[in-house]
Order: structure tokens, then C-alpha cells, then sequence
């Protein structure tokens, strides 16, 4: 490979930073053949704007990325990581400071069957309160542990030691600021499990209109209990909530179905094309009409 263009980080080795680029498409997140774990490489100014659909953790190995997620822009850098327990609209600027940087990261997508499993078996952890913040510093055994995954790429067959790999890692992130909330993500009782539940069925149903006191019924709760607790994890109402879902996905439907705005609009579940135009352009800042 050519020479990389960006000084040494001590958290990621250059040969880390290396294999990843070798691997990543740019300025797009790209699968890698070992499953669950993106690459997320940018090198030039980049908007992204998309719907996070699994629980994940996103671990920043070089650059500087600006995200809105839960209603709150944040600057994400080299040794952050960010839980997006839930399915979140997410939005990702990425502005270079000059012709040679760049921005790497690597996303891991949460099995949360594998996760139970771990839990199961760990001792109970109390080193760190409940992490309401969605982002977090990488440790160095968690940095340790993303190296060697990132180090199986260039295997033809890695997944083996991968899956080792990652529930090692699971046990690291269990034991970081995040441990509570991941262990709240696959506990039926919690309040996090349920408005990840109510949050499916929203991604599944998103073209239906339903009032916010059915979706209460879904987690056993009153409408004024779950509108707090929705808001509290999301950052958004239900029915903005549901707005969200519906525009992400009209945007993707215009983009690759070569649909009419007519068509798509009522796809999504708007009844109005005028308001279905306008809403769009107010989340897109462009006209959907002109959005191809």
C-alpha cells in the first residue's frame, strides 16, 4: 500500500489504520466479510443521513466526525466510541481540514443473543452508573481487542477467531460505561427493552397511522409515562419519531426505486403530497423532486 496519509495515533497502529483503509470503500460504511463489523472510511466532505437499523457501537480509530444523533450534535474523534442502543435516526458530517485527512472508523452491529450469553456468565458489575451520554472513551483493552479483529480482514476465513474476538470484546464494553445500558438493551423489564420493542414495531409499521396511547399499550405504560420515556431515549416525540422513519425512507426510495414523489409519498404513508414535499425538504434541505 502506499504511504498513509495521516500521523501515527498510539491507540491504533499504523498497520491498523492500514488494513482498514485497505479494506474500506471511501466515504461510504461498507461490510466486511466478517460478519457484524463495518468500515467507515471518509476522505473528502461528506453529509451522511440514515436510520441506524440494529444496536450497535461505533469506534472512532482516526479523524474527526460531527454527529447528530438524539437530537444533539457531537463531535466525535480518535479513542471515542458511540452506542446507538436503539434504531436512531443518525446524521454524519465530515468536514477535512485539509487535502490529507481523513476519517476511519469501524461499526459493530450488537448480537444480542451473544450478548445475554455473556452477561449470563459474567459477575455483576458495578464500576460504572448508568451511562446516559451516548458516546465514551475507548480503553486500551478495548483498543487492543478492535486491533486483532481488524487484523483477521486480510484472512480469507476469519470468522472463527472473530467471533472470539468479539466476545471478548463484549466483555470489555460490559465493563466500560456503557455496561449498564447493554445489559438494560437485553433485559425484557427494562425500559430501554421495551422502548427498543416500540421502536421495531414503529420501523415496521411506519406507513400506519396509529395514536401515541397504542404504542403506551405495547410497554404497559400510560401515554404521559411512555411520551417521557420514548423522548428521554430518543430524543424525539413518537409521532416525529415515526416522521423520521417515514422520510429515511421515502429518500431511499427515491433514490433507488425511480419512483414518482406521488408514489413514494403515499408509500410512506402520507396522505398529502404537498406535506409529504414539504416535511421533506425541511428534514433534507433539498425538494425530493429534485433529490435524484
Amino acid at each position: 500500500m502506499p504511504n498513509s496519509p495521516f500521523i501515527l495515533k498510539k491507540m491504533f497502529s499504523q498497520t491498523t489504520l492500514d488494513t482498514v483503509l485497505q479494506f474500506a470503500t471511501p466515504n461510504c460504511a461498507k461490510p466486511s466479510h466478517i460478519d457484524g463489523l463495518w468500515l467507515n472510511y471518509a476522505n473528502q466532505n461528506t453529509y451522511f443521513s440514515d436510520h441506524i437499523q440494529l444496536s450497535s457501537i461505533n469506534f472512532c480509530l482516526h479523524g474527526t466526525l460531527n454527529l447528530f444523533v438524539n437530537q444533539t450534535w457531537q463531535t466525535i474523534s480518535v479513542g471515542d466510541m458511540v452506542f446507538t442502543p436503539i434504531h436512531l435516526p443518525v446524521s454524519a458530517n465530515f468536514l477535512p481540514k485539509n487535502q490529507n485527512d481523513i476519517f476511519l472508523a469501524v461499526h459493530l452491529q450488537l448480537d444480542e443473543t451473544v450478548l445475554m450469553s455473556i452477561i449470563n456468565q459474567l459477575p455483576h458489575n458495578k464500576s460504572h452508573p448508568e451511562q446516559t451520554d451516548h458516546t465514551a472513551p475507548i480503553s486500551p483493552a478495548i483498543a487492543d481487542c478492535i486491533s486483532r479483529l481488524i487484523a483477521l480482514l486480510p484472512q480469507e476465513n476469519p470468522q472463527f477467531l472473530a467471533n472470539l474476538y468479539i466476545q471478548e470484546l463484549y466483555c470489555h464494553l460490559l465493563y466500560s460505561p456503557f455496561g449498564v445500558s447493554l445489559a438494560q438493551l437485553v433485559s425484557p423489564n427494562s425500559v430501554l427493552y421495551k422502548i427498543k420493542h416500540i421502536c421495531r414495531f414503529i420501523d415496521t409499521h411506519f406507513h400506519q397511522s396509529f395514536r401515541v396511547g397504542d404504542l403506551a399499550k405495547l410497554g404497559a405504560w400510560g401515554e404521559s409515562q411512555f411520551y417521557h420515556h420514548f423522548k428521554h431515549i430518543t430524543g424525539l416525540s413518537p409521532i416525529a419519531y415515526q416522521k423520521m422513519v417515514r422520510l429515511n425512507h421515502a429518500k431511499s426510495l427515491i433514490l433507488n426505486k425511480g419512483l414518482t414523489i406521488s408514489q413514494v409519498a403515499y408509500e410512506v404513508g402520507y396522505e398529502s403530497v404537498s406535506q409529504f414535499s414539504r416535511e421533506y425538504k425541511r428534514q433534507f434541505g433539498i425538494s425530493p423532486s429534485l433529490d435524484k
